[in-house]
């Protein structure tokens, strides 16, 4: 391919991330921040262009982002991962950001780990809300079934453990 071709090949993906909003984020194996595209910035909360070259660390501290459970998800020797972080916006509200993440190995020696961003706050229930709402019903002591009332019929999606024993 040429050199336009890959420019404009570029040109594409960055308006492809900018249209679905995804954020992207390569990151070295020494942990340096090599590749920002989308709007990682403006979802972080952070200044245009201060995480480039940077340890991925700095990310976490400018930003002041709280992960859930995702200790692995900057690792390069971990799996694919998806992973919940909430963070404090300099307005007060809090956002919730869906980061995936997966390691890419060019050649024997180099590595990087690829994050995707994207800001799941307006989606409604995200998977960690309702894994916690899930288990808050299967310890309630009463029968609990939910239906989708969207769809036609109003199929059942959901029933707690206690439903399942006493039917």
């Amino acid at each position: 391919m040429s050199l336009e071709g890959r420019i404009f090949e570029n040109e594409l993906m960055r308006a492809a991330m900018d249209t679905a909003r995804i954020g992207l984020c390569v990151i070295a194996a020494d942990g340096r921040i090599l590749v920002l595209g989308g709007d990682v910035e403006a979802k972080l909360g952070v200044p245009q262009g201060i995480l480039v070259g940077q340890h991925f660390r700095h990310l976490l501290a400018t930003s002041g982002l709280v992960l859930r459970a995702g200790a692995d998800l900057l690792s390069l020797d971990a799996s694919e991962i998806s992973v919940e972080a909430r963070l404090s916006r300099q307005d007060g509200s809090m956002a919730i950001l869906m980061f995936q993440a997966r390691t890419l190995a060019h050649g024997a020696e180099d590595r990087y780990r690829v994050l995707t961003i994207i800001d799941i706050t307006d989606f409604g229930i995200t998977r960690d809300r309702f894994l916690d709402l899930r288990r808050q019903l299967d310890a309630l002591n009463s029968a609990v079934v939910i239906s989708d009332a969207k769809r036609p019929d109003m199929p059942i999606v959901y029933v707690n453990k206690r439903f399942e024993q006493m039917t």
